[in-house]
């Protein structure tokens, strides 16, 4: 793997194998067709127009591109690839990629040093930005240049044995600025991120939540929130989730890993209702599910 690619994989919270094991499913076939209505108040599926879905996605890509978040830009690049062409192109409303603010030069210049993983002269860089895009840039290439010394240092037969040296030291830091309330969405992702590869997961969950009850577009918390639910126990534990139509891309997820396949099903027919048809991500998640019916 080029260490390019490791980029956008380093940023996001090392997967967990949500699927049932092999021996509950030989041995009660009952469990994988069990809804998770029967005993959770699931939500029903969100809508919304396709409309609304285009500017939300056009909103969340901004965020995450001019932040480097290049893993979650990419899924909602795809997706927005894959919408019907809008009817009337004038009344887009498509957000600048970097706003502009006193640390303008100095995130656009951190966001070239980030696609050439120099993340230590990044945090250099980045260390004295007042704004909440500059401060988060810190930390997430601080906690970046953690990742890369992680695994240059390891043994490659051995990298997930191997430390971030300045989660603890990320982790107090970005606490006390959640406490003061100058954390935004982003800020709170990464410390779920955080809290996460600390085994801390407990802690994480409800930061993500968190994190999309301030902007439930953000593809980044769901996916990372999904990502750590293990059973059905700690999904209905979770504090209120936004009513949102990305919150169907979540359940999705969710229900396909837990091995519910027909509410997997219900909640990607409520995405191509609202228009999402002929997407590959879309095609592909129904043959997976169908896989496990």
């Amino acid at each position: 793997m080029s260490i390019l690619s490791d980029f956008s994989m380093e940023a996001s919270v090392d997967p967990i194998i949500l699927t049932a094991s092999s021996a509950s499913l030989t041995s009660n076939n009952n469990d994988i067709d069990e809804s998770l209505y029967g005993d959770l108040t699931l939500d029903s599926p969100a809508s919304a127009s396709i409309e609304q879905v285009r500017q939300d996605l056009y909103k969340a890509n901004c965020g995450c591109r001019m932040r480097g978040l290049l893993e979650y830009s990419n899924w909602i690049s795809e997706q927005l690839v894959h919408l019907p062409k809008p009817a009337n192109r004038s009344s887009l409303k498509i957000p600048d990629t970097v706003p502009w603010s006193t640390d303008y030069d100095v995130i656009v210049f951190a966001l070239q040093l980030m696609y050439t993983q120099e993340y230590t002269r990044a945090v250099a860089l980045l260390k004295e930005c007042e704004s909440q895009h500059g401060q988060f840039m810190y930390f997430y290439c601080k906690y970046l240049a953690g990742e890369k010394a992680r695994v240059d240092k390891a043994d490659i037969k051995n990298r997930r044995g191997a430390k971030n040296e300045v989660l603890t030291e990320l982790r107090i830091e970005l606490e006390e600025l959640r406490q003061a309330n100058k954390l935004d969405v982003y800020g709170l992702w990464l410390l779920g991120v955080i809290f996460s590869k600390s085994d801390m997961v407990d802690r994480a969950m409800p930061v993500l939540v968190e994190s999309l009850n301030l902007e439930p577009s953000f593809w980044g918390s769901w996916k990372t929130l999904a990502k750590l639910l293990k059973n059905k126990n700690q999904l209905q534990a979770l504090p209120v989730l936004p009513h949102h139509w990305m919150k169907n891309f979540f359940y999705v997820e969710v229900c396909q890993e837990m091995y519910y396949a027909n509410d997997a099903l219900s909640f990607i027919q409520a995405l191509e209702d609202m228009g999402m048809v002929n997407n590959p991500y879309m095609l592909a998640k129904r043959a997976e599910v169908h896989y496990q019916l």
